[in-house]
């Protein structure tokens, strides 16, 4: 980025920002918190090695494991669970519908069913 922060940047933010929350989360006594910081704990010795879409899926993941543990803090740990779970699946949904968006352009360009 030319005027804007660097990937490098951008990465240790959020390795920062997830550092603070998991600390939130683990003073208000959250389960989630512990995993949360072996996580964030990993990404801060691997975040230097890996590629940008590593860096990306840790940054998922670790996005994943807040809300979980606000939900869990909110709602309940099975609650929290299956927010995760279906916000997961949803995800996964997204991703395979975006791999497989130009197959569909190119069928429709070509005079296929919708």
């Amino acid at each position: 980025m030319q005027d804007g922060l660097s990937i490098e940047a951008v990465v240790m933010l959020a390795v920062m920002g997830g550092w603070f929350l998991a600390i939130i989360l683990l003073m208000f006594g959250s389960i989630v918190a512990r995993t949360l910081l072996l996580w964030m704990l990993l990404w801060t010795f691997l975040a230097s090695f890996l590629p940008l879409w590593g860096q990306a899926v840790f940054a998922v993941v670790a996005g994943l494991m807040v809300l979980q543990g606000f939900g869990a803090l909110l709602l309940g740990k099975h609650a929290a669970d299956t927010m995760v779970g279906n916000l997961g699946a949803d995800l996964v949904r997204f991703v395979f519908k975006t791999l497989i968006l130009p197959l569909r352009i190119v069928r429709r360009l070509l005079g296929g069913n919708p």
